[in-house]
């Protein structure tokens, strides 16, 4: 059974992470990749809307280039789901 993880606002305004609630998707690692950059952003495929119809080579080679520029470097990334379109990650166990 897949899972995934969420962050929860309380009613008192704390959060909670909560982990292995259930999904109906049998996630795959199929979808986009998704980046994120030092400064906290999470860059899609769609973030930067005139490199979108690129190809995700040449438009990944883009967006680490532009966020180099900027200094806010890409940091990390991985792929998303092609049903759901959230964060993959294999199972743990």
């Amino acid at each position: 059974m897949s899972t995934h993880s969420e962050i929860l606002q309380m009613p008192d305004g704390s959060y909670a992470f909560v982990d292995g609630i259930p999904d109906k998707c049998q996630h795959d690692d199929k979808g986009d990749q998704i980046l994120w950059s030092a400064s906290g952003k999470t860059i899609h495929w769609h973030t930067y809307r005139q490199w979108a119809h690129l190809p995700a080579d040449t438009r990944h080679e883009l967006v680490y280039q532009h966020h180099h520029d900027i200094d806010d470097p890409v940091v990390g990334g991985c792929v998303s789901c092609s049903k759901c379109k959230k964060p993959f990650s294999p199972p743990m166990f």
